[in-house]
């Protein structure tokens, strides 16, 4: 049963390393703390806490338009502790467990925070980390059990010295919960990594290339499909950089998308209907760029007249690769038809498919000059498709 959860967010302190008030700082369409609120009120918090020090006044109209709570830290030149210490104060009578987040980590997921609440095992666990691709970041899910102890905490090392305790004194009630969300290890300490954090926001729908190995690694991805996902996505690039030279500016493909929906394509490789799967671990990951393009990748039937978009670029990317090698369409959906030669209806579903693979590969040569096969083979160092 998912434990009712609240969060405490950490603004309290003074943005030594920056110009300005990191918590204002915008971030999208909206500002970070704003961000951070909203990522706990779509993850389901029962509370969000905020807790003030450093120009609370600037923050206060903030954290209440957003409907989160304002916790005072009087304490905060202190330290970051005394505002974990202030906001476990404030927190209101429950047994639920609660998440600590400083407000200069914007970018974790709340696919992530669900992902975590649903492995917390009340009354069983004490603590659990996000992990991504064995590194531990933030925010912890810490159980009310360890309230006392971090009310009490006066040595240095603060709520990380709290917690390494508690783990190396019950190690079986702490757990890592590995996710595919890199941002839990990127905070904006500095005008640089403001900067990134910037960038990655406008692409916060698509994984990074290390979110990319993460999710075949969650997925358990068989190591052949990740070798012919990356081939795939050198020759859906290729394609999709023949079309963008022959159109405007406005009507290009997005080259980003196409190369990561292409790399995972077969993210669930093994599985029944791997393609539908796929599609739904992308996103229950967050990852709501891509779905529909791995959903289709098997087959799809573009209306006559659209031009070509992602989705038909990495369907016909992967119809012209055989794993890691080109192959000419024809030869690629015979073998499936051989397979089914005794299947009168499962022969004629194939021939229906590769009636629609030509017919896209037709549109593509027509748009562009070019002929695919030959494109594809050079995307893969072939000189040409034997």
């Amino acid at each position: 049963m998912k434990a009712d959860f609240d969060a405490i967010i950490l603004a309290a302190g003074f943005s030594r390393r920056m110009q300005g008030f990191k918590p204002l700082y915008p971030l999208g369409e909206s500002t970070v703390i704003e961000r951070v609120i909203c990522l706990f009120r779509r993850a389901g918090a029962r509370e969000t806490l905020v807790v003030l020090g450093h120009e609370a006044g600037k923050l206060l109209p903030v954290v209440e338009k957003n409907a989160a709570r304002a916790v005072q830290n009087e304490r905060y030149a202190e330290g970051m502790f005394s505002s974990v210490q202030a906001g476990v104060r404030g927190l209101k009578p429950g047994d639920g467990p609660f998440f600590v987040l400083p407000v200069d980590i914007p970018l974790v997921r709340p696919e992530t925070l669900r992902c975590m609440v649903e492995a917390f095992d009340h009354p069983k666990t004490l603590l659990l980390h996000p992990c991504f691709r064995g590194q531990r970041g933030h925010p912890p899910l810490i159980s009310r059990r360890l309230g006392p102890s971090i009310l009490a905490g006066t040595g240095p090392g603060g709520l990380k010295a709290v917690l390494d305790r508690a783990e190396a004194e019950s190690p079986a009630e702490v757990a890592e919960v590995a996710v595919p969300d890199e941002g839990i290890l990127l905070d904006l300490d500095t005008p640089e990594e403001y900067t990134r954090v910037l960038d990655r926001w406008h692409r916060h729908d698509l994984p990074t290339r290390n979110e990319c190995e993460a999710l075949f690694e969650l997925a358990e991805t068989p190591p052949e499909a990740r070798e012919h996902g990356r081939a795939v996505a050198a020759v859906a690039a290729r394609i999709a950089a023949a079309l963008n030279r022959r159109r405007g500016h406005e009507n290009a493909l997005d080259l980003e998308r196409i190369e990561r929906a292409a790399v995972l394509h077969d993210l669930a490789k093994g599985r029944r209907r791997h393609e539908a799967e796929g599609g739904r671990l992308l996103r229950e990951a967050g990852f709501g760029a891509l779905p529909g393009i791995v959903a289709e990748h098997m087959d799809i039937d573009p209306p006559a007249g659209a031009p070509l978009g992602e989705r038909e670029v990495v369907f016909i990317a992967d119809k012209l690769v055989a794993g890691t090698k080109p192959v000419p369409l024809r030869e690629r959906y015979w073998a499936v038809i051989e397979r089914h030669k005794d299947d009168p209806d499962a022969k004629a579903a194939i021939l229906t498919r590769l009636r629609r693979a030509e017919s896209i590969l037709a549109r593509f040569e027509m748009e562009t000059g070019e002929r695919l096969p030959e494109l594809a083979a050079a995307a893969l160092g072939f000189v040409e498709v034997k």
